[in-house]
């Protein structure tokens, strides 16, 4: 769950906060004229650049996925050597319309059904995971016909997830999800089709 109205109360208190800091010193050292002097301007102009700066990540994001050749959705670990897979969503993909959610989709069984072909282990932590969205990755695997097992078991969020995500999606997406204190591991295994003597 999204709280929407979270990002601009937060963008308010920031440019109260910045205009509280910085007003007194601007009295101090810039008396009050009937002129507005350069130095005034200089000042008004840095208050609101400040003030506007939290906004400006989302924008540049906006602008690096537009011209960048890199698909913003999912990252895979992989050790050299194992045949195990650990694939993340990445923090800086866009969760926020249904087209984009679609598009997370599709790369996801992608990179899952590439994973089952290979004989991969495919783990996945996420604290998204619930379990129709599980249920929902098991029935569009199952149409690709593949043959694999799925075990699930819940997973404390850390206290470094609890802080960090928060932060990047205000950051990035303009929006504070809430995280639950639980989440889930999924992890596939493909099945090896039995021999035919």
């Amino acid at each position: 769950m999204k709280n929407n109205n979270a990002p601009l109360y937060l963008w308010l208190l920031w440019c109260t906060l910045c205009l509280y800091i910085t007003t007194p010193w601007q009295y101090l050292r810039y008396p009050y004229t009937d002129n507005l002097s350069l130095p005034y301007m200089l000042y008004f102009c840095v208050v609101v650049v400040i003030c506007i700066f939290p906004l400006l990540f989302r924008c540049v994001l906006l602008i690096v996925r537009s011209a960048s050749k890199y698909d913003f959705t999912f990252f895979v670990k992989k050790k050299k050597g194992s045949k195990k897979s650990t694939i993340h969503l990445s923090p800086y993909a866009d969760t926020r319309c249904p087209k984009s959610m679609r598009k997370h989709w599709d790369v996801l069984l992608s990179l899952i059904s590439k994973a089952i072909n290979n004989d991969e282990i495919i783990v996945m932590h996420s604290h998204l995971f619930t379990p129709a969205r599980i249920n929902k990755l098991i029935k569009r695997l199952e149409s690709y016909d593949l043959s694999f097992s799925v075990i699930t078991y819940p997973r404390k969020t850390s206290l470094y997830e609890k802080l960090s995500i928060p932060f990047i999606y205000l950051l990035f997406q303009w929006s504070f999800p809430h995280l639950h204190s639980d989440g889930m591991t999924v992890v596939i295994r493909p099945l090896q089709p039995p021999h035919i003597n």
